[in-house]
């Protein structure tokens, strides 16, 4: 008799499953040299490290890492003043990194 116990999805295939619903519908632009999808159309190795590691992570966390991130930037007082204007803004801190790899 079959068990009708649902099998709990396992870590890793939930991490798998973030990472495709993240890129699922990214496409490189037609003519314009792509860091992401290599000229294959696959992901690219130094890529897929970064999002399997940031998929192993709660959304929760991500987010509590990203504002202690931004907490860290106000809080040291990074800023710059773009010419002409009298108020300092706060340095903005790209999500995600531009990754490159030690080959190139």
């Amino acid at each position: 008799m079959p068990s009708r116990a649902r099998a709990a999805v396992s870590p890793e295939r939930d991490a798998l499953a973030r990472v495709e619903a993240w890129t699922r519908d990214y496409a490189p632009l037609p003519g314009i040299p792509d860091e992401f999808v290599g000229a294959n159309g696959e992901r690219r190795p130094h890529w897929e490290r970064l999002l399997r590691a940031l998929a192993d992570l709660e959304p929760d966390e991500i987010d509590q890492r990203f504002a202690a991130a931004d907490r860290r930037i106000r809080n040291r007082g990074m800023s710059y003043r773009v010419q002409g204007e009298a108020a300092e803004r706060t340095w903005p801190l790209s999500r995600m990194p531009l990754l490159i790899p030690e080959s190139e």
